[in-house]
């Protein structure tokens, strides 16, 4: 689980393990980020927060491995996020309505390209 400082302010300071980082052609990160630690519903505390992975701030410290497979560099890896500027409205998926609804969000896939605002 990550934290998500100052929000909804501009930036983020995290560790992450993310399946796919490594991959050139990847065009966002979706990171599921606390964005609000003291609300007292455990589930609506995260928000789901789109990173482009090549803005400034953003690193892959390394490639790993899954059950002992070596998916590098293309696969899983832990990056970290310093101090990657954000807006709330285009990076929180949902915009401000989005804040907090991550994690439902997360667990209903069917909906995720309705709040990135993909439809047929």
């Amino acid at each position: 689980m990550s934290l998500l400082q100052q929000f909804p302010g501009p930036v983020i300071e995290v560790p992450q393990w993310i399946s796919g980082a490594g991959d050139p052609r990847n065009a966002v990160h979706i990171v599921l980020a606390v964005t609000d630690p003291s609300n007292p519903s455990a589930h609506k505390r995260h928000s789901l927060v789109l990173v482009d992975p090549k803005a400034k701030g953003v690193e892959v410290v390394r490639p790993m491995t899954v059950f002992g497979f070596d998916d590098a560099p293309e696969g899983h890896c832990e990056m970290r996020y310093r101090d990657v500027k954000l807006d709330v409205e285009s990076a929180v998926v949902g915009g401000k309505a989005g804040l907090g609804m991550g994690f439902p969000v997360s667990w209903v896939s069917d909906l995720l390209p309705i709040y990135l605002g993909i439809q047929d």
